[in-house]
Formats: C-alpha cells, sequence, structure tokens
C-alpha cells in the first residue's frame, strides 16, 4: 500500500494498475520521508485523488 500511494503522490498515475518499486527522477530524500511518514502520505494521497 505504502508503495501504491508513494507511486500516485510522485508520479500521479498508476499504470495499468501495476507500479514500480523504483522512483526515477524522484528526490530520495523527500522519497524517504515519505515511506517514514505514512500518514502523511496518506493524506497526499487522498489530495491527489480529490484533485
Amino acid at each position: 500500500m505504502v508503495l501504491t500511494n508513494l507511486h500516485h503522490v510522485l508520479n500521479g498515475h498508476i499504470d495499468g494498475g501495476r507500479i514500480f518499486e523504483w522512483f526515477h527522477g524522484h528526490d530520495f530524500e523527500r522519497v524517504r520521508e515519505l515511506v517514514e511518514d505514512p500518514i502523511a502520505l496518506f493524506h497526499l494521497t487522498l489530495q491527489k485523488a480529490l484533485g
């Protein structure tokens, strides 16, 4: 679930329901912060979904 939410927040989409565990071109520190704070990641995911 964390990887799905992280991919959606960083990339804005999920390609055909498939996610990838790498995040090419994204700031490593930002990715680390989001993974370490799943509640903040969840809130960002909701914001993206609601537009």
